[in-house]
């Protein structure tokens, strides 16, 4: 059977042995949908971010270069060391601070605790409690990946749209919001320790619980903030819309903002120009029936690890103004903390007594700077640069998403109790004992 040549790699079998569209044949100008429903679609209809193919394979291809903040087209987390790191991360932080979370609330039901001793045991409780928020953002993060490794690019939309994904991000924004003002908590209740111990001997409950239940509330509003569907659309950022208007289906609020005010007026009597971002996209579902909005990518759906976008710039996404303010307010926490540990340090060099543990507390109080720097300070000053108007390496992101931020929660148990390390210790020496006596056995 003779064909013309216009038939050929036309996506349509016209020879009765389908010669005319094999892929060897057709390969630069058709792509061959996996489970073949379609048989093949135009090459410049792959990546568009159009469902052609039924499986979807022309938005996920072997060829593929595109790549997120952190993920890649095969992996919601790309790299085997970041992957076993945050597993690492995460089981230890669940760990430990598990541990203490456990002793911290057996010494709290003790009668016979210090007022003062009593508040910082209840403030490393509250400290545990925040940094499992952590863990669990880590393991959660983790278990998703091994969920979708090696097809990530087929969920990569679904995953960033999805309501999931939002909580874990706000679960990572509890627990480092919390953590620096219960630090910084912790350091004005040392402060005034050091410079007034009378009056901190007898300190009542109720002045130390009263200010963590306030941070409990600013922090679990500050997280679940951009979960709230606010008329004005601030913390969304594009919407998961397939349609004929554009050629992909993510589509930012802007351009679906014109979209409605560049409807025709035949199709709808309302007036477009007041509306919100609730009643624009009712309009477009009224006015086209048959496109149907099937996500929205919210403040946690800019990467895969559902994190808002580390480093901002004027007016790059809706809600930069509220990112700003939380880095603002996280470093303003370090430069307080830091400044009220050098404060207290001075103090307890000039007392001649409990040189021991002052120099205990010293140590501590070494540590925990030197941790909250390392966390805190290089992302803020990397987010101030780009406000400013410079551009980053995108490797930056994930140095901050998978190294600095979480190291906190896994630190911080170590380093304000005893308790992880008392338990480390009894294991070791059980192991040790259990290996001894099987030997001379």
């Amino acid at each position: 059977m003779n064909i013309d040549k216009d038939q050929v790699c036309d996506g349509t079998l016209d020879c009765e042995d389908g010669s005319d569209e094999t892929e060897s044949l057709c390969s630069e100008t058709r792509f061959y949908c996996l489970n073949k429903r379609p048989l093949s679609v135009p090459m410049g209809d792959v990546e568009n971010g159009i469902e052609n193919c039924e499986d979807n394979s022309d938005e996920c291809p072997t060829f593929t270069k595109k790549t997120g903040f952190v993920s890649s087209p095969h992996d919601l987390v790309d790299g085997d060391f970041l992957r076993a790191w945050l597993w690492i991360l995460g089981i230890f932080s669940l760990v430990a601070n598990s541990i203490v979370f456990g002793t911290t609330v057996y010494q709290l039901k003790s009668w016979h605790l210090e007022p003062l001793k009593k508040a910082f045991t209840f403030f490393i409780f509250n400290m545990s409690v925040s940094d499992l928020f952590m863990s669990m953002y880590l393991l959660g993060i983790s278990i998703k990946g091994v969920q979708y490794s090696g097809r990530y690019c087929y969920h990569d939309v679904e995953w960033r749209c999805s309501i999931a994904c939002s909580i874990l991000g706000a679960f990572s924004i509890v627990s480092s919001t919390v953590s620096a003002m219960l630090l910084a908590l912790m350091a004005t209740f040392r402060l005034i320790s050091v410079y007034n111990p009378i009056k901190m001997g007898s300190v009542k409950t109720i002045t130390f619980v009263m200010p963590v239940v306030c941070i409990w509330i600013l922090g679990l509003l500050l997280a679940f903030l951009p979960l709230v569907p606010l008329h004005s659309g601030y913390f969304v950022n594009s919407v998961w819309l397939p349609n004929y208007f554009f050629p992909r289906q993510e589509i930012t609020k802007l351009e679906l903002l014109g979209l409605v005010h560049h409807v025709p007026l035949f199709i709808s009597n309302a007036s477009t120009s007041q509306m919100n971002w609730f009643q624009s996209k009712n309009f477009i579902l009224q006015s086209f029936p048959v496109i149907k909005i099937k996500g929205e990518y919210g403040y946690f759906g800019e990467s895969s690890v559902c994190l808002p976008d580390l480093f901002l710039k004027v007016g790059s996404i809706n809600a930069w103004e509220y990112s700003a303010f939380l880095l603002t307010l996280n470093f303003a926490l370090f430069l307080y903390m830091f400044c009220s540990y050098m404060a207290i340090i001075k103090r307890s060099r000039r007392m001649k007594s409990e040189n021991k543990k002052n120099k205990k507390m010293q140590t501590t109080v070494a540590l925990l700077i030197f941790t909250n720097f390392c966390c805190v300070v290089p992302i803020s000053i990397i987010s101030y640069i780009t406000l400013a108007g410079a551009s980053y390496n995108p490797i930056l992101y994930k140095i901050s998403a998978g190294f600095l931020l979480p190291i906190n929660s896994s630190v911080d148990p170590i380093i304000y109790s005893n308790e992880v390390v008392n338990a480390t210790k009894k294991i070791y020496h059980h192991l040790r004992k259990t290996v001894t006596d099987m030997r001379s056995d």
